[in-house]
């Protein structure tokens, strides 16, 4: 049997292994405006509850899909994105020429092509007249499929920038935005990305100190076997 206080160091070499994989990886959301590699174009105008926009020069071709926004009485919201530079809004579903407030969003989730993700991303946001200063909630999700989220102001001035970038090999592959009900989103725009293919990204590198700590744990258990022995 494996003395007590050996297995439990063993397990926090093993957990924190796990947990520490990557050094300092992390998503980092930022205010203001910063232009990435690839703009984000639609080709037509066009309604569904799925938007694709084209990245612009990417080769080969790649996409950015607009997705799941719902209105602050959970319903599903149609978007509408026009011709040119991202722009993309919500409209009713009965009547979809009308594209105007009462059918704006609190959420709205951005993904990559399958099998790709950004290592940086920025949009702007108007958020419904007349509602004043609320707050706005970014929660990225990268390959691994761990969270990352922040929260910031937002209010109904208009055309407010926000960006994201990442560290140590991270690719975010999947974006929910999210307002409260009092402060619908009205549209995103000027959006940018720079992606990566998922598998051309080197594996995590664990961190010296989660190593030791792993070597440590191993070279106790087979000192404590040995003894046994």
């Amino acid at each position: 049997m494996i003395a007590e206080p050996l297995r439990a160091l063993l397990a926090a070499a093993v957990t924190s292994a796990c947990l520490m994989s990557v050094a300092h990886a992390s998503v980092i959301f930022s205010t203001g405006n910063k232009q990435f590699d690839h703009q984000v174009n639609f080709d037509a105008e066009t309604m569904a509850y799925v938007i694709e926009g084209d990245l612009k020069g990417s080769d080969p071709p790649r996409h950015l899909h607009f997705m799941d926004a719902y209105n602050p009485s959970g319903v599903h919201v149609q978007l509408h994105a026009q011709h040119g530079v991202a722009f993309v809004e919500g409209c009713s579903i009965t009547n979809p020429a009308k594209c105007d407030a009462p059918h704006s969003f609190i959420t709205l989730t951005l993904e990559p092509d399958a099998n790709w993700g950004w290592s940086g991303m920025d949009w702007k946001l108007d958020v419904l007249a007349g509602t004043g200063k609320g707050s706005v909630t970014f929660a990225a999700y990268d390959q691994f499929n761990n969270e990352y989220a922040a929260g910031f102001d937002i209010d109904e001035t208009g055309q407010q920038s926000y960006h994201l970038h990442t560290t140590d090999g991270q690719l975010v592959t999947r974006l929910i935005i999210t307002t409260s009900a009092a402060h619908p989103m009205v549209d995103i725009k000027q959006v940018s990305v720079t992606d990566a293919r998922i598998e051309d990204i080197p594996e995590p590198i664990p961190e010296p100190g989660t190593l030791a700590l792993l070597g440590l744990g191993l070279a106790g258990l087979a000192a404590t076997r040995r003894r046994k022995q």
